[in-house]
């Protein structure tokens, strides 16, 4: 016999399950996949109603006899289903289902109310960084690096993960950073280049514009520009290839460090230095 289910939207999508067990009953708490909303374009022509998912049915595992499926809301939001099960065929009657339909609601309204209380607290990080930030600035006769390197330590508490999060201000070529900032970008999956590596362009040039004047040669911005390419891509491939012999791939942090310390231990070495 196929039990029959209450009557509920379509447009829907199960993303997960969770299990929760009883001597004679079965609890499935699915939601749904929230999808970004389209900001609607004032001057196109509006759209016609997306196409609905099918919802899913709930899958009666093996041992059970009859289910049935709860509308789970988080305020006014729809926030998926509860589906239960039962060994004993019919025993979701209406009684059972008022019953079954209020717990929902409760549950509903808890989580509604934890995430405001969430949503509250992380404001108030925010707003309190924000007051620090104009309690430092407000200050006279600070110094400039003394200023940025104390709102710099203040901004990662202010952040949803506070444990895991950074900050760094750049100012010119001055930056002022919280400690661990480099590994912290590393450990997210970004591409961190130390300046010694990322702004050796400004040096080339330089070093570049020597060697015109001390050839009395003038090249184009074409051959300067190809030159510098030349360069940095070299500089690339050293900190890549350092890295890789020193155990640590793909890091140009390492790379770029280590790499620095043997041209300056090689030409100490050359001088006399041992």
């Amino acid at each position: 016999m196929t039990p029959r289910l209450p009557e509920v939207g379509s447009d829907r999508r199960l993303v997960g399950w969770r299990y929760f067990c009883g001597p004679d009953s079965l609890v499935h708490l699915g939601n749904r996949e929230i999808e970004p909303k389209q900001n609607p374009d004032p001057d196109s022509a509006p759209e016609s109603a997306p196409t609905p998912v099918p919802e899913p049915t709930p899958v009666i595992p093996e041992g059970y006899a009859s289910t049935t499926r709860l509308t789970l809301r988080f305020g006014s939001e729809f926030g998926g289903w509860i589906d239960l099960h039962s060994r004993r065929e019919n025993f979701f009657h209406a009684t059972k289902l008022e019953l079954y339909e209020d717990i929902a609601l409760t549950l509903g309204a808890s989580v509604a109310y934890q995430r405001a209380q969430f949503a509250q607290r992380e404001r108030v990080k925010e707003l309190s960084c924000l007051y620090q930030i104009a309690r430092l600035s407000a200050e006279q006769d600070q110094p400039i690096d003394e200023l940025l390197t104390n709102i710099v330590s203040i901004l990662p508490p202010a952040w949803l993960h506070a444990d895991v999060a950074a900050a760094c201000i750049q100012l010119d070529e001055h930056r002022f950073a919280t400690d661990g900032f480099a590994l912290v970008l590393q450990d997210q999956g970004v591409i961190f280049v130390p300046g010694k590596a990322a702004n050796a362009g400004g040096v080339a040039c330089s070093g570049l514009e020597m060697s015109q004047n001390g050839a009395l040669e003038y090249w184009t911005s074409e051959e300067v520009d190809r030159r510098l390419r030349q360069i940095m891509a070299n500089i690339h491939k050293d900190i890549a290839v350092t890295a890789e012999q020193y155990g640590a791939p793909g890091s140009y942090l390492d790379g770029a460090n280590i790499n620095g310390f043997l041209k300056v231990a090689h030409a100490m070495i050359d001088q006399g230095v041992g």
